[in-house]
């Protein structure tokens, strides 16, 4: 349901658009099964390598990531399944993971300057080096998200921090869930989409931008609220598009 809502947010409003859907799959019972190990870590490191390049060779130009793979996530997993793991451990595992991922994160986008890639911060209320998900690191073509209300001012929970550089309405967001019945998410996962759909729009006004030009219009033509943050500006970033392809 949440990738179904996720996608049609995206969508909205693109009748001519191409969707590549990439999937992974994990276990979401209590305890996990299996515990987590560094070995998991290298299996999943080595999905998320094939998962940006498939996703880039199928030619996406803007790529949504409605996840993070959170530190606190990876130690809850160990908590509950490796409770007599020495805490000490149990971080090292954690941190280890993050490390590892957020290396093949990094490496998959440096070799798509073409691709914006943009990512949700998270929604733990906190600032991202405290949740330290894998996608906490900065490049030109990289976009972190975060949540605002309909008024504007920052959710309460969305996380924070100098790496979220633009934040979008995360507050239920129109949807649909499998089989077309109308859903309103609320999170950061929503506002990823909203940013998604925006920068789709920016893209078919002028094709040529690079993932990192997108990121900075898009960053450039944004609003700002009483707290300094970056709000979206949709329209004005696809009139600046415009301007841009007429005078190039």
């Amino acid at each position: 349901m949440h990738g179904t809502s996720v996608a049609d947010a995206a969508l909205a409003g693109h009748a001519r658009a191409d969707l590549v859907i990439a999937r992974m799959e994990w276990w979401h019972g209590n305890p996990p099964v299996p515990c987590w190990t560094r070995e998991f870590a290298h299996r999943e490191a080595e999905s998320l390598r094939d998962l940006l390049d498939y996703l880039v060779e199928s030619g996406a130009r803007v790529v949504n990531m409605s996840w993070g793979r959170h530190e606190q996530s990876y130690l809850r997993n160990l908590e509950q399944c490796a409770p007599v793991l020495p805490i000490e451990e149990r971080r090292a595992i954690a941190r280890y993971t993050v490390d590892t991922l957020r290396a093949v994160l990094r490496a998959g986008m440096q070799r798509a300057p073409q691709t914006l890639f943009v990512g949700a911060a998270g929604n733990e209320g906190t600032t991202m080096a405290q949740s330290n998900p894998a996608t906490r690191f900065a490049l030109p073509n990289f976009l972190i998200v975060g949540a605002v209300n309909r008024d504007g001012e920052v959710a309460r929970f969305t996380n924070t921090g100098a790496e979220v550089t633009l934040f979008a309405n995360g507050w239920r967001v129109p949807g649909r869930l499998p089989g077309g019945a109308p859903a309103f998410g609320t999170g950061t996962s929503m506002a990823a989409p909203v940013v998604t759909n925006a920068a789709a729009k920016v893209l078919a006004e002028n094709p040529r931008l690079t993932g990192a030009e997108l990121r900075r219009l898009l960053e450039q033509t944004a609003d700002t609220n009483a707290t300094g943050q970056r709000l979206l500006h949709t329209k004005r970033a696809v009139e600046a598009a415009r301007a841009w392809r007429i005078v190039h």
